[in-house]
């Protein structure tokens, strides 16, 4: 099992904290955003980790080098993270784990995740919408649609994590490859919408009553450093 951190982005909302330094450095108790992931992940046995890097990369670089591979997008202030994940696409060769870089969450959620037994995983809350995280709309443990989903016909939201098996990776990247051209200011999950249409099944695990938060805003970072005390 591999975790890819999609680490590339400036961090525009949480300025000035990130003028100089990429979001998922942020101090997060005694450790940082990324640590704290790398950390939970190498908890549950997850030892290979590729860290996608753009916004001041120099500084993951300097820290990470010796331990993970570490690659470089140089076109994070133009694209989304579609593009991003296409650039490294060669990382795709094993069962693997797709996570934002600027994810709180609780150890539940990663043991919850990593037993999901189906190809393609989709994690999920449906304990509310949150208005500033990707809306999702799914039936029972099957996605119907991500990204372009209404509030009106939302179910939950993603929480920013993505589980793909190697036997359906290649599924995955030659629709990547069908959409690439107008896709890559879009977020990479665009493409399962794609192969729902074309009826391959994308499944949800709900982590309805686990704690989580991503961190866009400073109020959102502020919060996140006293709710951290508790996980």
């Amino acid at each position: 099992m591999k975790l890819i951190i999609l680490a590339a982005g400036t961090g525009s909302r949480l300025k000035p904290l990130t003028i100089n330094r990429p979001k998922c450095l942020l101090p997060l108790g005694e450790t940082t955003i990324i640590e704290k992931i790398i950390n939970q992940f190498k908890k549950y046995g997850v030892t290979k980790v590729t860290i996608v890097t753009g916004h001041c990369a120099h500084k993951i670089k300097s820290i990470y080098d010796k331990k993970h591979k570490i690659l470089y997008y140089s076109k994070y202030k133009k694209f989304n993270n579609f593009d991003t994940l296409w650039s490294v696409r060669k990382e795709l060769t094993e069962d693997s784990i797709i996570t934002f870089s600027d994810l709180i969450i609780e150890d539940r959620i990663i043991k919850k995740l990593l037993n999901s037994k189906y190809k393609a995983t989709v994690t999920i809350d449906t304990s509310g919408l949150r208005k500033d995280t990707m809306f999702i709309s799914h039936k029972k443990n099957l996605l119907k649609s991500i990204a372009v989903t209404t509030k009106k016909d939302a179910t939950g939201n993603f929480i920013g994590i993505f589980l793909i098996r190697k036997i359906i990776t290649k599924t995955f990247l030659n629709h990547m490859s069908s959409l690439l051209k107008n896709s890559k200011s879009d977020y990479y999950v665009k493409v399962l919408n794609s192969m729902i249409q074309n009826n391959i099944k994308i499944n949800t695990i709900d982590i309805k009553g686990k704690y989580w938060r991503e961190v866009d805003t400073v109020k959102e970072y502020k919060l996140a450093q006293k709710e951290n005390k508790l996980f």
